[in-house]
């Protein structure tokens, strides 16, 4: 049992060390009424207001923080590919892999994996804040790692929120186009002419 003890405790101790870069953001929208949500067309349910669920631009901000385009921003930005061919070299399998011939440099699928096991998304019970967390064994890269996800996620809140008003614009555009200007096309009853101000 001592033994056992003894081998547990030094494989404990010589498990390598990681590092956690965290960040606490809050949505802008804390009713629960997004500036998305006041463009849409959508009306408001008052039960909404109160949800802590996150809606609107957060979500997106949210679902942006793992998404593939995120893993090929950090592959293609920072030297995650690098550290994770470190890391792989360094594990206990590396020389098995190399015997049976089955070692490869990681791709964006072992990017995505690392990325959905290391980063961790947690929201506060008191308020209305969420804690962002993101390990690795380099501190400075995981710090890197962190703000660049929390940039590129803001980022694409604001392209799709540009890109709902840009189409809620040239809906609104294609509508007026259609209206009849009915003073154009109305004859007025004093002088007998079309005109599109009014008669004295």
């Amino acid at each position: 049992m001592l033994l056992g003890w003894g081998l547990g405790a030094a494989l404990i101790l010589g498990w390598p060390r990681a590092y956690v870069a965290a960040a606490v953001v809050a949505p802008a929208e804390t009713s629960g009424i997004a500036v998305s949500t006041l463009i849409s067309a959508n009306s408001l349910a008052p039960g909404n207001l109160l949800d802590t669920r996150p809606g609107g631009n957060f979500a997106i901000y949210l679902a942006a923080l793992r998404s593939p385009e995120a893993t090929a921003m950090l592959l293609r930005e920072t030297p995650l590919a690098e550290a994770l061919a470190e890391s792989r070299a360094d594990g206990p399998l590396a020389p098995l892999r190399a015997a049976l011939g089955l070692d490869r440099p990681p791709d964006a699928d072992d990017a995505q994996r690392w990325l959905e096991r290391s980063l961790s998304v947690t929201q506060s019970l008191a308020s209305v804040t969420w804690t962002l967390e993101l390990a690795h064994a380099r501190r400075e890269l995981a710090l890197e790692l962190l703000a660049r996800l929390h940039d590129f996620a803001e980022r694409r809140v604001r392209e799709e929120l540009m890109a709902l008003v840009r189409r809620r614009v040239a809906t609104l555009e294609a509508r007026l186009a259609q209206e009849r200007d009915i003073y154009l096309r109305t004859p007025c009853s004093s002088c007998w002419r079309s005109t599109s101000a009014p008669c004295w």
